[in-house]
């Protein structure tokens, strides 16, 4: 690769490990990230081809998102500032979220290396500072010193009063802070290393049946690397020890070392890594579970899904057109958001979306694990349209983009041999 090729991968990088950190909400890393993305797209000769059913499911939901943005403004922003700016940001963040799934690549060979060293780096990268954190090696990337400086994060944000309220409730029930490096939360972090697993997975897997290089040729570091890559990825999951981490390391796990594989030939293999990944759940993970299992209640299901049982039926077919129903401590769910925002409209919205990326990854034998890794980026706590879903979303799908039809024409019998 060209030293311009390198500095992008080297940026997008960096700034998605500080994906949430920045001076304000577009002076920040997450806009450095989705600009790292325009640019690799830019230079693999990438186009924009919009089919049929997605130009109307986009009409569909602006409309919607139109009328429940004149009714309920509340929704666009809580302190009601500069709406139509902001409505017409969130268009165009739908828009290319919707476009993902349709970009053409000319040179698919520098966007699978592309995504392959990125999301491998990102991985390697939050792995160091997780030592470095638990260790406490250096004092700035403590637990409790990352916990502490939440307050200035883009978004999971923290006031100084509620993290006092949390460090006294912690230092009562005897616990230590959480685990969430430079994200605020721990599913933040949990969902960047699980997007960052499957872009691993799936740019490695067309790199490997496509030949697009002789394994013998790289450079034996760079090799260990790679096959240290998703097992790192899954042990960083299990060790978060949040409810979302579980999902998707058991996710990980299915699809990256069973599905696909052959068992037989690699049975001892994966028997001890089975057995090394299990023993490392219980050991981090064991009183957690129990603690979930027994619990009375969960205010994270409550913040994300508990308040659409006060929605009826019309509040989800047309948008939510009366603000006093909406929680109070707002939406937690950005596929929630979508709906009711949009109604009908975001229900065809998302479901075009993910049959875009589902019609890809079928044909390579992958199933819906692309898709269960975008939606749960869009599930997300945060606004759905915005900078870091965008990115994170684009490092699963841009892999999927080098099998559109006139690459299949290419490379399709070798695509074959993931099935």
């Amino acid at each position: 690769m060209r030293a311009r090729d390198n500095l992008i991968l080297f940026l997008l990088v960096i700034s998605v490990v500080f994906l949430q950190e920045g001076y304000s909400y577009y002076i920040s890393f997450q806009s450095l990230a989705l600009a790292c993305i325009l640019f690799i797209a830019y230079f693999a000769e990438s186009k924009l081809l919009f089919r049929g059913y997605e130009i109307v499911s986009m009409c569909l939901f602006s409309l919607f998102f139109l009328i429940v943005a004149i009714n309920t403004p509340i929704l666009i922003d809580p302190f009601l500032a500069d709406i139509e700016i902001k409505f017409i940001a969130y268009l165009l963040y739908a828009l290319i979220i919707a476009g993902l799934p349709h970009i053409y690549v000319n040179k698919p060979e520098f966007l699978l290396r592309s995504m392959r060293s990125v999301s491998a780096i990102i991985i390697l990268a939050l792995s160091a500072l997780l030592l470095l954190s638990e260790f406490n090696i250096i004092d700035s990337l403590s637990r409790n010193a990352l916990w502490s400086q939440n307050t200035r994060l883009i978004t999971n944000a923290s006031s100084v009063e509620m993290l006092e309220a949390s460090q006294r409730y912690l230092t009562r029930v005897d616990k230590a802070a959480r685990l969430d490096l430079f994200y605020g939360e721990p599913s933040f972090l949990a969902i960047v290393i699980f997007a960052s697993l499957g872009s691993y997975e799936l740019s490695q897997a067309i790199i490997q049946a496509c030949r697009l290089e002789n394994v013998s040729q790289q450079h034996r570091y760079i090799h260990m690397m790679y096959r240290a890559t998703p097992f790192l990825g899954v042990i960083f999951l299990l060790y978060l020890q949040s409810l979302s981490s579980y999902i998707y390391a058991l996710l990980s796990l299915y699809y990256i070392y069973l599905k696909n594989k052959n068992l037989k030939k690699n049975l001892r293999k994966h028997f001890i890594v089975a057995i090394f990944i299990i023993s490392i759940f219980f050991l981090f993970s064991y009183e957690y579970i129990i603690e979930r299992l027994t619990s009375e209640g969960s205010g994270s299901y409550d913040q994300r899904f508990g308040f659409m049982l006060d929605y009826g039926v019309d509040d989800l077919l047309l948008g939510v057109q009366d603000p006093a129903i909406l929680p109070y401590h707002g939406i937690h769910n950005g596929v929630l958001y979508l709906i009711i925002c949009a109604g009908i409209g975001g229900f065809i919205y998302l479901a075009s979306f993910m049959y875009g990326i589902v019609r890809l990854s079928l044909s390579i034998g992958y199933g819906w694990y692309p898709c269960l890794i975008a939606l749960s980026i869009m599930m997300q706590n945060g606004a759905v349209f915005s900078p870091n879903k965008i990115v994170l979303l684009a490092l699963v799908i841009m892999p999927l983009n080098c099998i559109q039809p006139h690459c299949q024409d290419r490379w399709w019998p070798r695509l074959a041999r993931l099935h």
